[in-house]
């Protein structure tokens, strides 16, 4: 492959990109080792051990990511490809983390819904839409989803006692408020229709 130009990321980092519009992040003593300069075409042999050297970089990277959290596979190749690192090796080593179970969207899924459902009491809607978010398919959230059942009405009811809002009470309160408290349960991912008839049985 021929280097079209070395650009620098940073004081000891590069981006070497090739005529074939192909480019790899390289440190300064790699580009030195290599000869790396535009117009010079590497052998297949360097080609293979930066391959070599690219795999086992991002194997290291992805490795300290899941010490903190479990992450999504999406997650994981923006976090790759942001870092400059090129598809074809991050499908690469996604598919091998997945292949050995270190990435499982539907284990994510899962975690996800319980730690999203029970302790950040978000409702089902709100907890696809942050599921979609993370680039976790349709069929999976499908799938997983069915497993879960969602008291959608009981978190309305808590998040309003939670405000200091009762039965008694709730009646009380004027048409500006009520709107502003209609406003908060809408952007928790509450349902409209389950939201007025919550209103309407405390009232």
């Amino acid at each position: 492959m021929t280097v079209k130009e070395v650009v620098p990321i940073n004081s000891g980092k590069f981006k070497v990109i090739f005529e074939e519009n192909y480019s790899i992040p390289l440190y300064k003593t790699e580009i030195r080792r290599y000869n790396i300069e535009p117009g010079r075409e590497l052998e297949d042999s360097d080609m293979n051990e930066i391959h070599k050297t690219l795999i086992s970089r991002i194997k290291n990277r992805i490795l300290y990511l899941l010490e903190d959290s479990d992450k999504s596979i999406h997650t994981i190749k923006s976090k790759m490809r942001f870092a400059g690192y090129p598809d074809d090796i991050v499908d690469e080593v996604t598919e091998l983390f997945a292949e050995y179970g270190y990435l499982d969207d539907k284990r994510y899924a899962r975690n996800y819904i319980s730690s999203m459902s029970i302790y950040m009491k978000k409702s089902k809607k709100a907890i696809i839409t942050g599921l979609y978010s993370k680039g976790i398919s349709r069929e999976i959230i499908d799938e997983v989803i069915e497993e879960y059942e969602f008291g959608d009405r009981e978190l309305i009811l808590d998040t309003l006692r939670k405000k200091g809002y009762t039965q008694e009470n709730l009646a009380e309160i004027d048409f500006s408020v009520k709107k502003s408290l209609i406003s908060m349960l809408l952007r928790r991912g509450f349902e409209y229709e389950e939201i007025c008839s919550i209103f309407k049985y405390m009232s």
